[in-house]
């Protein structure tokens, strides 16, 4: 099979890792083509697909590019999907709408009409994004992890950032940006006393993430806290991951949570705030550790409760790892997508 994905974010996010790790699977046994202009997520992807191409300028140009690559199937994820979505139709080609992405409540009705009209299926990673969409085509396909690289294992991780093994390590990691709201640890922090560290990861790929990133780390500085603010390479992002004690994940309209993932794979325990996606994800523990958006003394609370039992952590952590090989491996992605109506 000959699949075509089409994503052209201007950054790396949560949609472009999910496809990295598909696209490691899918390779195997497919032959795969990514239309994606120049940029970070390109440079990301690149190398786990068999060909990749910039995208046309108008509908003459789509309906050429296809002609020429004659896919099986076309997914949509992000860009002008319309613009694909209307010449696959012309072309006779199946095309799905992978809605990985929380949408405007003032477009919703525009979108619902066009994900009926214009998309075989509408996929969403889960049912928090389905309900913004509740359209007769639109299937939940729950995320994915890459469950081998995210494993727990921090080579040393701690050391190299000049962490003392003996402190208690809470972060967050996503893209720096005002609504994933990595104040919020910055906060939290000022609020706890003892040996707590707090590390923010995330990309700063564009100017407004560059600015944040620079405002983090001159509070950091300007109010000497325990805390790193870091840039960190795909290769180096587990590592950091399993460097942690506990994740954090305080964005407010999370559409599904790939860092939840990320973390809950490598047998770290998490905090999330309560909404969106991770809040779906951990309601699936049978402890799951929920605060209210923005509640910064509750955010406290929980972090101080899980540094006061280790063995819950512990507990936490396994748990949420037996979660993830069990319902968010990327054979269970392909197997759900081929059996969905309509494929």
């Amino acid at each position: 099979m000959h699949l075509l994905f089409q994503i052209e974010g201007s950054g790396v996010g949560g949609n472009e890792t999910t496809l990295k790790t598909l696209s490691s699977l899918l390779r195997k046994n497919h032959r795969l083509t990514l239309i994606c202009p120049p940029g970070p997520a390109r440079k990301f992807l690149t190398g786990s697909f068999d060909r990749v191409v910039s995208p046309p300028r108008n509908w003459k140009g789509w309906d050429r590019v296809l002609q020429a690559l004659r896919p099986t199937r076309a997914i949509a994820i992000h860009g002008d999907i319309v613009a694909l979505s209307s010449s696959c139709r012309r072309m006779g080609i199946p095309v799905d709408w992978w809605c990985g992405h929380s949408i405007a409540e003032t477009e919703r009705g525009q979108w619902q009409s066009l994900g009926e009209t214009l998309f075989d299926r509408v996929l969403f990673p889960s049912l928090f994004l389905r309900k913004q969409l509740p359209i007769s085509n639109g299937f939940i396909l729950p995320g994915i992890v890459d469950t081998k690289k995210f494993n727990g294992k921090s080579g040393g991780y701690r050391k190299w950032l000049g962490v003392s093994e003996n402190a208690f390590v809470f972060g967050y990691c996503g893209r720096f940006v005002p609504e994933k709201r990595h104040e919020d640890l910055l906060d939290a922090l000022k609020q706890l006393n003892g040996s707590y560290f707090a590390l923010l990861i995330g990309n700063a790929h564009r100017a407004e993430e560059k600015a944040l990133f620079r405002r983090l780390e001159r509070r950091v500085r300007q109010e000497k806290l325990a805390a790193h603010c870091l840039s960190v390479p795909d290769k180096d992002l587990s590592r950091a991951l399993a460097a942690m004690d506990v994740f954090v994940s305080p964005s407010v309209n999370e559409g599904f949570g790939s860092s939840v993932l990320e973390a809950l794979s490598g047998g770290v325990p998490v905090v999330a705030a309560r909404s969106g996606g991770p809040e779906e994800i951990l309601q699936q523990l049978d402890q799951p550790l929920l605060y209210s958006p923005g509640n910064i003394k509750a955010l406290a609370q929980l972090i101080r409760k899980l540094s006061g039992d280790r063995e819950l952590g512990a507990r936490l952590g396994q748990a949420g790892r037996h979660l993830v090989l069990k319902h968010y491996r990327p054979e269970r992605w392909w197997k759900d997508f081929s059996l969905s109506p309509q494929s």
